[in-house]
């Protein structure tokens, strides 16, 4: 059922892979730079190239994250305690 998969879809950890076609015709040994480059612009591959050469590598599990920045998230949900965020 649909909402047996979407429980899976959430439980899962997901990663996602990009293909970069090499050329128009897909065939071995020929790489056009140019139509490369164009995908890895529209795709955000160079920009989370950028994002992660500036130090921003890293990602934090959610509870970590929310343990070393409550104080930021009590500004959005004032008067929830973090642990009650920390409980979903």
């Amino acid at each position: 059922s649909l909402k047996a998969l979407m429980q899976k879809v959430c439980a899962a950890d997901n990663h996602y892979v990009r293909c970069i076609k090499p050329n128009k015709d897909k065939s071995p040994q020929q790489f056009t730079g140019s139509m490369v480059r164009e995908q890895m612009l529209n795709s955000g591959v160079l920009e989370a190239v950028r994002i992660r050469q500036r130090g921003y590598c890293s990602r934090l599990p959610f509870k970590t994250f929310l343990l070393r920045y409550h104080c930021i998230a009590a500004v959005r949900r004032p008067g929830l305690p973090t642990e009650a965020l920390l409980s979903r």
